[in-house]
C-alpha cells in the first residue's frame, strides 16, 4: 500500500515499511516526484527485478549495476488524460549472448505485474475514508 499525505504543503509518499518520498505538490519550481515519473518508475522496477530474478534462477554471474532499466510514458497527439504507450529501455550485463538477453528481455515484459496490470486496463476504485 502507498500513502499520501501533505505536510508543511509538500506531498509525502510512503509505504508500509516506512520508506517516504517526496510527491510533486503540484506547484511550479518545488521538488518532488510527479505521478508520471513514479509511473515511469514502477515499469522500469518491476521490469529490472524481473531480470535479476531469471539471471539468479539461472545461476548467472552478475553485477547488479550493470542491470538499468529507463521508461517514457507518452501520450498520443489529441489524447488527454492518459498515457498510450510507456516505452522501456534495459540495459543488460554485457557479457550475456544475445540470444540470451533477447530472453530476458521477453521474460521481463512477460513477468512484470504493473506492465501486465496496465496493459490489461485494470479496474480502479476510489472511495472515501
Amino acid at each position: 500500500m502507498a500513502h499520501i499525505r501533505y505536510e508543511q504543503q509538500q506531498a509525502k509518499i510512503s509505504n508500509e515499511q516506512g520508506l517516504e518520498v517526496l510527491g510533486w505538490n503540484g506547484v511550479a519550481g518545488t521538488e518532488g516526484l510527479n505521478p508520471k515519473s513514479l509511473l515511469e518508475a514502477s515499469v522500469a522496477l518491476c521490469m529490472t527485478l524481473n531480470v535479476r530474478h531469471v539471471l539468479e534462477r539461472d545461476g548467472i554471474d552478475f553485477e547488479l549495476d550493470t542491470i538499468q532499466a529507463t521508461a517514457t510514458a507518452s501520450k498520443e497527439q489529441g489524447i488527454t488524460n492518459r498515457f498510450t504507450t510507456i516505452a522501456v529501455t534495459l540495459t543488460l550485463p554485457a557479457h550475456l549472448e544475445a540470444n540470451y538477453r533477447a530472453k530476458l528481455v521477453k521474460m521481463a515484459e512477460r513477468s512484470c505485474t504493473i506492465g501486465n496490470t496496465l496493459a490489461a486496463s485494470a479496474t480502479i476504485t476510489v472511495n472515501e475514508a
